[in-house]
């Protein structure tokens, strides 16, 4: 019988051990707690949750907001339109026109249909994060949220307190076809290019832009006439649509609308007239055209024409 000596069954344990690691993979990893650890086995980081950044080419890059609307209709927002939007990575930055950014966590929700991301304030504001869904149509983005941030939206169909913002490509304001094309001051030169003095017949008017004088200004007589331009960019006939029946609706208590077709001012132009009021409404390019007239009626004539002069300058 063969006696083992003191400490001999250990070195033969280590010894088949070395042999077993000389032939099995060892993989090398870092732990929570940042100590780097070595097993047989490979790291449980390959069942990963989805990445919280967007899609390539989805949302990536800066994005201008053109048009905002509520449950379906038009809002001229000054704080919303014209923002921009900038999504770098798990990172938004919203930038508005008065020079404020704000900055939020970003997590994209790759499985979701619609398309949906959430973003929560990076600092601690206490404002509630907000489920939001998105969309690609050629060069446009759209995005939707509730009002309310009462839960995901399903669609972007008009809905009571579904908000959805039109964007497009670039940092340079709302892209309408008058904002490339004209100065500073754009909607006032609009207005101005079309004879607006001469309409409101006194060269005594008084400008006003919009908080963006890019989409809006409101140029009046001292007599109380006046011309008011508003300017969206990214339009669609839908929209034309919608602004027609809001403006046509009946009011109670309220003089009775006239509404019109001016197919002179391209398909789903409109002009509702009621009392000292005339709403004109065209489509030119994606530019969605409105037009206040505070004129006295019976003058659709001569609306009609001016009308005609500040489409064809968009």
């Amino acid at each position: 019988m063969t006696i083992a000596k003191p400490g001999s069954t250990t070195v033969f344990v280590a010894a088949c051990l070395v042999a077993a690691l000389a032939h099995a993979q060892v993989y090398k990893s870092t732990d929570a707690n940042g100590r780097v650890v070595y097993s047989d086995k490979p790291p449980p980081a390959s069942v990963a949750a989805p990445a919280a950044t967007p899609p390539a080419g989805e949302l990536a890059g800066a994005w201008t907001v053109a048009n905002v609307t509520l449950g379906g209709e038009l809002r001229h927002d000054e704080k919303l339109v014209g923002a921009t939007w900038t999504f770098t990575g798990s990172d938004l930055s919203i930038r508005l026109k008065s020079g404020d950014t704000q900055r939020y966590r970003l997590r994209v929700d790759v499985l979701a249909q619609p398309k949906a991301f959430e973003i929560a304030p990076a600092s601690s504001s206490g404002e509630a994060a907000r489920a939001m869904i998105y969309e690609r149509a050629g060069p446009r983005l759209r995005i939707a949220w509730r009002e309310s941030g009462d839960g995901r939206p399903v669609s972007f169909e008009p809905a009571r307190k579904l908000v959805v913002l039109t964007l497009l490509p670039g940092t340079g304001g709302v892209a309408t076809a008058a904002s490339r094309s004209l100065g500073p001051r754009d909607a006032c030169a609009l207005l101005r290019g079309a004879g607006v003095v001469e309409f409101l017949g006194t060269a005594e008017v008084a400008a006003t832009p919009g908080a963006n004088p890019a989409t809006g200004c409101r140029i009046e007589r001292p007599l109380g006439l006046a011309v008011t331009v508003l300017l969206t960019g990214a339009g669609n006939r839908d929209m034309l649509d919608r602004e027609k029946v809001r403006f046509g609706g009946a009011e109670s208590g309220g003089p009775r609308a006239v509404v019109r077709d001016e197919p002179e001012l391209g398909p789903g132009a409109f002009s509702v007239a009621r009392g000292n009021f005339t709403l004109v409404g065209a489509l030119k390019g994606d530019t969605l055209v409105l037009l206040r007239f505070d004129f006295p009626p019976g003058n659709a004539e001569r609306i009609g024409r001016f009308a005609r002069q500040v489409v064809a300058g968009v």
